[in-house]
């Protein structure tokens, strides 16, 4: 005798059911279940169906059994703790491990240029992967250039130097022919009553803001 051909059935779309669920729309169609192990995933709910083997649509004899694996929700990840690594370190560390990095740089006295001051998440928190963690590091102490105001005017010359985030010292070195006996007089004499000598530190000078700039004037001879 012929044997009686089986039925071919589709399997169903079960992506995004429950358990129970999956079952019951497996077993409307003549197909069994088995639990597969389950797996991450960052956009199907813990306990959730994520796929099937057979995948869906596929056409199987009746009776097949359905290979179904489970969500267990977005993989978490523990945080290292990279506070006083250097940057590259800190980042490579954090990407290695599966997480995002947003850096923030700050003017640190305190702390050497590119050395990590802070972190969020703290470590020992857990993040499902590609989470972002800020980390704060140090610019290193807040610089900036002595600006040339040899032959200005001295009010011209502090307003630049206050421009430049600097301080004027509150003395001003007022100096006339005879305190300055090695300077030649044509050169002396290129520079008007009341203008600007010399700056102490020099014009172009690298220095931390708020750094305080005396000043040398000319004054008038006695």
């Amino acid at each position: 005798p012929t044997p009686t051909a089986v039925p071919l059935v589709a399997v169903p779309a079960l992506e995004g059911m429950d358990l129970a669920a999956a079952r019951a729309a497996l077993r409307q169609v003549g197909l069994d279940l088995k639990e597969g192990p389950a797996e991450f995933s960052a956009t199907v709910p813990s306990g959730r169906v994520v796929r099937t083997n057979p995948p869906a649509g596929r056409s199987v004899p009746s009776g097949t059994v359905v290979e179904v694996v489970l969500s267990r929700g977005p993989e978490q990840i523990e945080v290292p703790r990279v506070v006083n690594l250097k940057l590259t370190d800190a980042r490579k560390q954090l990407q290695d491990a599966g997480l995002t990095v947003v850096e923030v740089g700050e003017w640190n006295d305190a702390v050497p240029r590119e050395v990590v001051t802070a972190q969020s998440p703290a470590a020992g928190q857990r993040l499902p992967r590609g989470g972002k963690v800020t980390l704060t590091y140090s610019l290193g102490r807040d610089r900036t250039v002595v600006p040339n105001v040899i032959g200005l005017r001295e009010d011209e010359a502090k307003r630049a130097i206050e421009q430049a985030k600097l301080r004027n010292a509150p003395y001003v070195n007022r100096q006339s022919r005879r305190d300055v006996p090695h300077v030649p007089e044509e050169e002396f004499r290129r520079f008007c009553v009341g203008c600007v000598l010399s700056t102490d530190p020099a014009p172009g000078t690298e220095v931390a803001v708020g750094t305080e700039v005396r000043m040398a004037v000319r004054a008038p001879e006695p």
